[in-house]
């Protein structure tokens, strides 16, 4: 769409929506059937999973699972895209296949080797949907490793940072000063 930019030495797939002013820095990957909200930006070196939705003014700064939704400045995954696996016609299996992978990786408190080693497992593994998200996981970089182990423990450190005494008055503190 219109002032969308695909920087140097990407490889954007077949059917993939690019918003307006969606922006891929250099050598970005993205899969089939992805949709970049419009103005979402993607960090160089990135790789977006197939089937992936990133929300308008998403700031992608690390790798995207294959069938997930992000959004966000400094986007993290929020769930699965669902309404786009339904209208490309997967069926209940494939969709229950994915979501449970999706438990696996980013609900679970697994590491990803382990998570990898139990969808390898515990899937079918001839599976199209099944082969695509165990090939994505296993080259995953550190980076992204870190960030799917922050997704965990995200919920624990909100509560104790809206538990703090300090953190409101800290905030007031600082606006005074301004």
């Amino acid at each position: 769409m219109a002032y969308s930019h695909i920087a140097h030495d990407c490889i954007v797939k077949n059917h993939v929506i690019l918003a307006n002013a969606a922006t891929l820095a250099g050598h970005v990957e993205i899969d089939d059937f992805a949709i970049m909200g419009g103005l979402s930006a993607v960090h160089q070196f990135t790789r977006i999973g197939c089937h992936v939705m990133a929300s308008g003014g998403s700031m992608v700064a690390q790798d995207v699972a294959p069938y997930s939704i992000v959004q966000g400045d400094r986007a993290t995954t929020v769930g699965l895209n669902l309404t786009g696996l339904k209208r490309r016609g997967f069926t209940r299996e494939a969709m229950a296949n994915i979501k449970n992978m999706y438990k696996l990786v980013f609900r679970s408190n697994m590491k990803l080797e382990e998570a990898i080693d139990k969808i390898a497992d515990e899937f079918d593994t001839h599976a199209d949907e099944v082969l695509t998200y165990l090939e994505f996981l296993k080259r995953a970089n550190a980076a992204w490793r870190v960030n799917v182990l922050s997704i965990h423990l995200s919920v624990q450190k909100l509560r104790a940072l809206l538990s703090s005494p300090f953190v409101f008055r800290d905030l007031i503190d600082v606006s005074r000063s301004a």
